[in-house]
């Protein structure tokens, strides 16, 4: 009998569709608290250019994001995907942080010559909470076998 936790799972990560409100709201937010400071107004309206580059960057950013795709197999090992074709072998760092809310899976390719760290972030809106809830117990159980 062959345990739940030796099969290989698939998980496809998608951009949240919240996402885009908040960022924007931020980036408003922000654009307000540049004119209500109390700089002078040669450096609030270089901090006002800062923020809209940095809103049209995210914005553009945002516009040609992808889902990603993780894999975890039997033989107790990561893979991303950023096509769904081509998988990459991964190693998930130490200081990845779960939570019921939000994963930040931070993972570095498994290429020899990689010491790169990437992140990935995953909020619970970015696919089915069923996916979510096993895509969390993966990791935390992959910890553990690593720690062991």
């Amino acid at each position: 009998m062959s345990r739940v936790t030796e099969t290989a799972t698939e998980f496809t990560i998608l951009t949240p569709p919240q996402l885009p409100l908040v960022l924007h709201g931020l980036h408003a937010l922000a654009l307000l608290a540049c004119g209500l400071n109390g700089l002078a107004v040669v450096y609030r309206c270089l901090l006002a250019l800062l923020v809209a580059g940095s809103w049209l960057k995210n914005s553009i950013v945002l516009a040609r994001s992808r889902p990603s795709y993780l894999r975890y197999t039997a033989a107790q090992c990561w893979y991303i995907s950023y096509d769904g074709q081509e998988y990459i072998p991964i190693v998930i760092e130490p200081d990845t942080a779960l939570s019921n809310i939000l994963l930040v899976v931070r993972y570095r390719l498994s290429i020899a010559d990689t010491v790169k760290s990437r992140s990935l972030l995953i909020t619970r809106h970015s696919m089915p909470i069923t996916h979510f809830r096993r895509l969390l117990v993966r990791l935390t159980l992959s910890r553990i076998d690593r720690d062991r």
